[in-house]
């Protein structure tokens, strides 16, 4: 099995080739990002915060610091890589 594979991506074995060699086929799997999610980036923000909410979702990502407010889109690829933990959001109850 090949030995540079991530926890993200999803390995099936193809049909044996005819000589015997086992065929791997990996596919990439995304993150499993949300609106208004709070998000953990693995770099701080000059500001000093490393939680972003999740303003936007598709092929770019657009993310909103909460320490500052300023807000950044990024190619999905990159905010994907760039993302160290997802935080459970805090719901408000209505009151």
């Amino acid at each position: 099995m090949p030995m540079d594979i991530r926890l993200r991506d999803r390995v099936e074995m193809k049909k044996p080739h005819p000589c015997g060699e086992k065929i791997f086929e990996i596919t990439r799997v995304g993150m499993d990002l949300k609106l208004h999610q709070l998000v953990e980036l693995k770099k701080a923000h000059p500001c000093g915060s490393r939680n972003w909410e999740v303003l936007r979702v598709g092929m770019d990502v657009k993310l909103r610091c909460q320490g500052c407010g300023h807000e950044v889109m990024l190619p999905r690829a990159k905010a994907e890589k760039g993302i160290k933990k997802i935080l459970e959001r805090e719901e408000k109850a209505d009151e």
